[in-house]
């Protein structure tokens, strides 16, 4: 590996560095040590899943740009990263690793594996067929607006209005190609982004708008998030499809009384999922949900929470005209054992109600957080204490009940650590 990197450490408000990055991979070695055929056991290694078992040679150029001005009432980084290389279509295997253990569940009603942190497979990527080459681009930009900065003292209504506004800005692009006309990606001509020649496509905008945002009794914030995603790298035509999602929202922090804090949010959800190979799972989904939580702290070791959620949806993918409603509360309560631990446990109530499914659809995971019809309930504990300057103990307990399950699901895990 030959690198060069130059730094810049602080000029005019500006820091930054260039790395350039010439890799050859020699894989010889590696088989000549192998002493039984284990290539896909080595897969089990996170850290190898991307690997492509060929000799090769990768060209990396990477360099970051900060900069701020005005006691950083405006803060911005540039970072740009791109690398040309080897890549195949890869395969996805799913792994049963038993119930709670994993974070994927197999759902017979959809046909797929979805989502869901107590699930009980685990997913791994691994590479087959013919390496090609492709580039690999990725680039960011954040922008922070912060006037409260340089307007320490507002006098007039404007000025004071101004120095509680704030803004955070975020927009990144990733992009995977196949293009041969390399100036596309160099110079980041969007226009042909998410292409024939995309292997995978990214593109991410957020955007949150504050009002008072270090106040500890009042604030607000406005949010937009857009995401679009292009996957076109797997074997399987079923797991290559177009994903998008626009989120608008608003939200509320406020202080009630001096022990009572809440937060009340509303949001508007788009999502949209297009799957060529197999139309089942598209979606077209628009999400009304409302959201309040109260959290009480009458002292130091003591903390109890209500949360409450409210959402409409409707998915009108094929014509489906899938509408539904949901309604989610949570408690939650927590002890903490001051320089000692803490132990908190929560009950999770949802209920979902489908108002119209003429074609007797399945509701997709991307609706009623993943659940089914009917009544889902799940309850968790969660320990942990220091006995001992160097010893550890935590305890971990969930039970879950969803509709569509036909038994009750537990799952615990008791651990000591010690430190030497």
């Amino acid at each position: 590996t030959k690198r060069l990197r130059l730094d810049l450490a602080e000029w005019y408000r500006t820091s930054g560095y260039i790395e350039v990055v010439l890799r050859k991979k020699d894989y010889t070695p590696f088989f000549e040590e192998l002493r039984v055929d284990s290539i896909k056991s080595q897969y089990l290694d996170f850290a190898l899943q991307d690997t492509a078992w060929q000799d090769r040679e990768t060209n990396l150029i990477e360099f970051l740009i900060k900069n701020y001005q005005w006691n950083r009432a405006l803060d911005i980084q540039w970072q740009y990263r791109i690398s040309i290389g080897l890549t195949a279509l890869r395969e996805k295997v799913y792994l049963d690793v038993g119930d709670g253990r994993g974070n994927f569940r197999y759902d017979e009603s959809l046909g797929e594996y979805v989502p869901d942190p107590a699930g009980n497979f685990v997913l791994f990527i691994i590479p087959s067929g013919q390496f090609e080459p492709i580039t690999n681009l990725g680039t960011s930009l954040r922008l922070l607006l912060e006037p409260q900065r340089i307007l320490k003292k507002p006098e007039t209504t404007f000025e004071k209005i101004l120095s509680d506004l704030s803004s955070d800005s975020y927009f990144r692009v990733e992009e995977e190609s196949k293009d041969e006309n390399l100036d596309n990606l160099y110079f980041l001509k969007l226009s042909t982004f998410q292409g024939p020649n995309t292997v995978r496509g990214s593109l991410i905008y957020n955007q949150d708008l504050f009002y008072m945002r270090r106040n500890r009794n009042l604030s607000f914030r406005l949010r937009y998030r857009y995401r679009d995603d292009l996957f076109n790298q797997f074997l399987d035509p079923n797991d290559n499809e177009d994903r998008l999602s626009i989120e608008r929202g608003i939200w509320a922090n406020y202080q009630i009384i001096e022990k009572l804090k809440a937060q009340s949010e509303f949001k508007n959800v788009t999502t949209f999922r297009e799957n060529k190979a197999n139309t089942s799972r598209n979606r077209d989904i628009l999400s009304h949900i409302i959201n309040q939580n109260f959290s009480y702290r009458p002292n130091q070791s003591w903390e109890f929470g209500i949360e409450s959620e409210y959402g409409q949806e409707v998915d009108n993918a094929g014509g489906k005209d899938l509408r539904l409603d949901y309604g989610r509360a949570l408690l939650r309560a927590s002890y903490a054992f001051l320089g000692k631990g803490k132990i908190s446990s929560s009950f999770d109530y949802l209920t979902v109600n489908v108002k119209n499914n003429p074609l007797g659809s399945s509701i997709p995971y991307e609706m009623a957080r993943g659940k089914k019809e009917g009544i889902s309930k799940s309850w968790q504990l969660r320990g942990e204490y220091t006995i001992a300057q160097n010893v550890v103990v935590s305890l971990f307990y969930n039970g879950r009940d969803d509709s569509d399950f036909e038994r009750i699901l537990h799952t615990g895990q008791a651990e000591i650590r010690a430190y030497f």
